[in-house]
């Protein structure tokens, strides 16, 4: 792992828990956790998968593209980081839903370390 935490290496990225962390299926508001991260086996660089807990236990992972032109990895209406989020740290953030059905974290929030 990195220094922010990310899984890097072949041998850490194929100990993500994608079984424990299905797809978010879901929009809405909710108070977050970042309990894992790591960046895909390929396509590296293009996004990172991020696994979330909710406030209420529910775990889900979500892709943070990255922004055209720049390395950053964040939110739609949000100047954050993903990739340089400390693992553990707790957000709110809102996730809504596309014409084409996808979901799109659009904003997230610090709320606490």
């Amino acid at each position: 792992m990195n220094e922010y935490g990310v899984r890097c290496s072949y041998e850490e990225k194929i100990h993500f828990p994608y079984k424990e962390y299905p797809y978010i299926d879901f929009d809405g508001t909710f108070i977050v956790t970042l309990m894992d991260k790591s960046w895909p086996l390929k396509n590296n660089g293009t996004y990172l998968i991020c696994a979330f807990q909710t406030d209420n236990n529910i775990q889900f992972r979500f892709h943070i593209w990255r922004k055209p032109g720049i390395e950053y990895y964040m939110p739609d209406n949000t100047e954050i980081d993903f990739k340089k989020v400390p693992l553990y740290t707790t957000w709110k953030c809102t996730f809504t839903r596309t014409k084409n059905n996808n979901i799109r974290l659009k904003t997230a929030t610090k709320i606490r370390n």
